[in-house]
């Protein structure tokens, strides 16, 4: 198969998140097929973004991939300007068809950029070049920025993203989903059960095993709370709300009679309000680390002794996450505090054995969850975390994932329907 996939936000090993579309491009082209990504040259995930020029698409090759660079504009946080780039990428895309369809006569093509704008960039390529369509759902939008953002139903934003949710469910020949329970959603707009199938977020367990040093900065905050005798408990990822770090900040305060240091590592919108939280609450034991690639965080996690993730509480979680950051910890073998699970569809900590989940995602079950893993001895925590690791290998590696979703694909491939 040739196969085309459009997603703004692709990255990969040297760029940064996010790695789906090209860790799976990898695979498919191990087993004989050929991929191109189409990507923006501007997302907010990544540690380093392509050179551009403000007009010209560019073609190049990374790391044995093909990649179309849309130009997109930059942006910071979820206002205005994030949607202006997903506008210019969307558009962009949409113009391009004729040549991705004629360069790349691709046999799928698969729409993957987070938000479904992109469906109609991939549905022009797939009419020109007659091939299946695919759906790729990573996040429910436009019900994420309407449960977690506050955003009506009557906002033109989330109008404009309901019209193209309910485009993809009538017309998509097949719809991937990351999150297992979304067809309880996407069945009432318009998606038939026959054309759902799950692909969870994984992991490269190879590139995992091929860690780098970290920066000496990072290591010497670790190694100086560790020479002190603290407890080290690690967050890494985006620093936004939903991640319920002012919470962990609350627990860590409420947490007695335990060394604690809490190193945060990441970027986001919410940097500045949970520094001046930190500062308010009067805490010298919170270190904010900047980023880090994905082969330098095994030697940050391997200084601390648990690794946290948590969300907040929202009936958008009964459709299930697959949150990168917990393949990161488990397959690194950190022993994971999760907070939210009763939210959630599915609580994969619970499910490897690869930590303790507590209810709720507030500053009480939170600081009870940082008692229960501190009980342990070092031994028993390093025991959670290799049945993290032996369970993410199991069903999260992505060369076990690519066998269900190249099957996906040849079946998407098999049952083209008829494009309106």
């Amino acid at each position: 198969m040739n196969i085309l996939t459009v997603n703004h936000y692709a990255g990969s090993p040297l760029m940064g998140m996010e790695y789906r579309s090209y860790s799976l491009a990898r695979e498919l082209n191990g087993r004989g097929h050929h991929c191109a990504i189409v990507a923006g040259t501007y997302s907010h995930l990544r540690q380093r973004n392509p050179d551009s020029s403000p007009f010209k698409v560019r073609r190049t090759s990374v790391e044995g991939v093909d990649w179309y660079w849309i130009p997109a504009g930059r942006y910071n946080g979820n206002g205005v300007r994030r949607v202006v780039s997903m506008m210019d990428f969307t558009t962009r895309a949409w113009l391009c068809a004729r040549r991705l369809a004629e360069e790349q006569r691709p046999d799928v093509v698969i729409a993957s950029s987070t938000y479904p704008l992109d469906i109609y960039a991939a549905a022009r390529i797939a009419r020109i070049a007659g091939a299946s369509l695919v759906f790729e759902l990573h996040d429910m939008w436009p019900l994420t920025p309407q449960l977690l953002g506050g955003l009506s139903e009557r906002h033109p934003f989330i109008m404009t993203m309901q019209r193209a949710e309910d485009y993809y469910c009538r017309n998509a020949d097949l719809v991937i989903s990351v999150l297992p329970n979304a067809i309880e959603h996407l069945a009432t707009r318009g998606l038939t059960p026959d054309r759902y199938v799950v692909v969870p977020n994984g992991v490269d367990d190879v590139a995992a095993c091929v860690s780098q040093a970290p920066p000496e900065s990072h290591l010497a905050v670790l190694q100086k709370a560790r020479a002190a005798g603290r407890f080290i408990v690690l967050y890494a990822g985006s620093i936004g709300l939903s991640n319920r770090l002012d919470a962990l900040l609350h627990a860590v305060k409420l947490v007695n009679g335990i060394p604690l240091h809490l190193a945060i590592i990441g970027q986001g919108p919410d940097t500045g309000s949970l520094k001046s939280l930190a500062l308010s609450l009067g805490m010298q034991n919170v270190s904010f680390l900047s980023p880090v690639p994905r082969s330098q965080l095994q030697g940050l996690l391997e200084a601390a002794d648990i690794a946290y993730a948590g969300v907040e509480a929202s009936p958008l979680y009964r459709y299930g996450i697959s949150l990168n950051k917990l393949y990161e910890y488990m397959i690194a073998g950190a022993c994971v505090l999760f907070a939210g699970a009763v939210d959630v569809f599915n609580d994969l900590v619970s499910e490897a054995g690869a930590g303790v989940s507590v209810a709720h995602a507030v500053p009480e079950d939170i600081a009870n969850g940082i008692r229960r893993l501190y009980a342990l001895t070092r031994d028993e925590r390093a025991q959670l975390g290799q049945s993290g690791a032996d369970y993410c290998r199991r069903h999260f590696a992505y060369g076990v994932l690519v066998e269900r979703y190249e099957a996906a694909l040849l079946w998407a491939c098999l049952h083209r329907r008829t494009r309106r």
